[in-house]
């Protein structure tokens, strides 16, 4: 049984009375307000809000008008300010259309969080967004150094959903990734931009399932996995303008039968292991069609870009990677890279200052039809 303070049941009840978006509400150091309603008392916990969501907006008769991006008249906001703690996680509503604003707010992961799980969760919300207006100096979730390390933010079959702005610190061990973009079974549309990312045990940023996904502006050091990564059928997904360095793994990750991602004018270094790797595994559908550009990609301690598939499927191979106008330097000896089965790639017009072996397709095992169109491109294969 939800329970709420006295003061609350004569807000709420008020508050639900109107049935049509937009409706606006915040809670503001754990105190319920919206206009010509009397303030309550909810809580600092996040269990407490996501009761309070439920009770105000719970209520309201969906939009079914085509949503556009910070429009007033079609959102309902629900406004955060203060400092509070993570018991439970925050859900979105998935029959509202519903923007969640840290403005100036700290989420602080409890204990006893379910380390499964999201702070933030949105489950078939579609068009919902986590927007801070202040960005990352002004809105935070934080995972301790010992303790649960959930999802930052979770999206879940959620088309349209956007992430704006927040920073993220310390969480992802437990589900895999601070910000997971997934598909239940599929997931249209959504944005990752303008966070700042630290400190993850886990991946930054990890889509599966799911298509037109932009990923930009986005600030992410010290991941112990890969750090953006492209997987299990993700398609149609833009990677640009992002800063990564210090990734035990790739700064930019292609796998699993990923299809069509551009990845372009990206800062990747230093301290990667890999600036972007395309790679495919198990997956009976070939990973295919990527571009990489205009990336500037230094310090990495393996490859700059690498390129290839495993031996562990007949089908598992990289199709058609168009790598044209990077900039790479000192990326331990090797900048670009082919591995394993591939089949069309071409490398076009990159800037390798790492003095490596001239190009050569003797040695690549499994390679076939990859061209270097540049005698500046200069790649080390191998099998």
């Amino acid at each position: 049984m939800i329970f709420f303070p006295p003061c609350a049941l004569a807000s709420i009840s008020a508050l639900i009375t109107a049935t049509a978006p937009p409706l606006n509400a915040s809670v503001t150091f754990g105190v319920l307000s919206a206009p010509s309603f009397p303030p309550c008392t909810l809580g600092n916990k996040t269990s407490e809000l996501s009761a309070g969501l439920e009770a105000v907006f719970s209520k309201l008769t969906p939009n079914a008008s085509l949503p556009l991006k910070n429009s007033s008249n079609f959102y309902s906001y629900f406004t955060l300010m203060g400092t509070y703690y993570a018991d439970t996680p925050l859900e979105l509503l998935p029959s509202v259309t519903l923007v969640f604003s840290p403005a100036g707010a700290s989420i602080e992961v409890l204990p006893s969080f379910n380390k499964s799980l999201g702070v933030v969760s949105a489950k078939e919300a579609a068009f919902s967004a986590v927007v801070a207006p202040g960005g990352p100096a002004s809105a935070r979730i934080s995972c301790p150094p010992t303790g649960p390390s959930p999802c930052g933010v979770l999206s879940q079959s959620s088309d349209g959903f956007v992430l704006d702005g927040l920073s993220i610190r310390g969480c992802g061990g437990g589900c895999g990734s601070a910000v997971h973009v997934r598909g239940s079974p599929y997931a249209t549309g959504g944005e990752v931009a303008g966070c700042v990312i630290a400190d993850s045990p886990a991946r930054a940023v990890w889509t599966e399932a799911c298509s037109g996904i932009l990923v930009h502006g986005n600030t992410i050091n010290n991941t112990g996995a890969h750090t953006i990564d492209m997987d299990a059928y993700s398609s149609n997904v833009v990677v640009f303008n992002n800063s990564v360095a210090y990734s035990a793994e790739e700064a930019v990750f292609i796998e699993q039968g990923a299809q069509n991602v551009v990845v372009v004018d990206n800062d990747l270094g230093p301290g990667n292991k890999d600036g972007v790797g395309v790679y495919n595994n198990a997956f009976p559908k070939p990973t295919s069609n990527h571009v990489i550009a205009r990336n500037r990609i230094w310090g990495s301690t393996a490859c700059g870009i690498s390129t290839g598939s495993g031996p562990h499927h007949a089908l598992a191979e990289t199709v058609g990677v168009i790598v044209a106008g990077n900039q790479l330097w000192d990326n331990n000896g090797t900048g670009l890279r082919t591995n394993g089965n591939q089949m069309g790639s071409l490398f076009v017009a990159n800037a390798d200052a790492d003095g490596v072996a001239p190009w050569t397709v003797a040695g690549s095992v499994g390679a076939k039809n990859v061209s270097f169109t540049d005698p500046q491109d200069r790649v080390r294969l191998s099998g």
